[in-house]
């Protein structure tokens, strides 16, 4: 008897859902290359592991395939929500923002601040705020732009703060 107790199932992220979540993604990919919506099959992988990155990557695919914003905002959530690197819960809110600039521009405001927050000295995701709007006041702008660039080549530091008058 695994765990000892029949009555009680095994606890997610045992062997038995990863296989489970394994095997739904697999149906998805063949879904997908077959053109069918692979969107269920994803979804029922998710439910055994809900943090099982091929699901999850798969999920986006679909969702960007099809050009919903909210099935893309949701799926690039929850990559943020399941990534360990700064970088790419930074680059997952950024997308998650952009899906959602063109109907909802306080969201992907909100987007991009937890992705500054992710990551808060990389230098593409301050020129993005920067043409984007990001709320900061201009000494803040500037406290950033000086930390971000400090050991850049002069002419990166210039461009930047050109970028950031305007």
């Amino acid at each position: 008897m695994p765990y000892g107790r029949p009555w009680l199932p095994p606890p997610p992220g045992s062997r038995r859902f990863r296989r489970a979540a394994f095997a739904a993604t697999r149906a998805g990919v063949l879904g997908e290359a077959a053109g069918e919506d692979a969107t269920a099959a994803y979804r029922r992988a998710l439910e055994a592991e809900p943090r099982y990155l091929p699901a999850l990557w798969g999920l986006a695919r679909v969702a960007r395939a099809a050009g919903d914003p909210d099935a893309i905002e949701d799926a690039e959530e929850r990559l943020a929500g399941a990534s360990t690197r700064p970088l790419d819960i930074a680059a997952h809110r950024v997308r998650a923002g952009l899906a959602r600039a063109s109907t909802d521009p306080a969201a992907a405001g909100e987007h991009l601040r937890l992705a500054r927050e992710a990551a808060p000295d990389d230098l593409v995701l301050l020129a993005l705020s920067l043409r984007l709007g990001d709320g900061f006041s201009l000494a803040e702008r500037a406290q950033r732009l000086e930390k971000a660039t400090a050991d850049a080549p002069g002419e990166w530091r210039r461009a930047f703060g050109a970028q950031t008058a305007i």
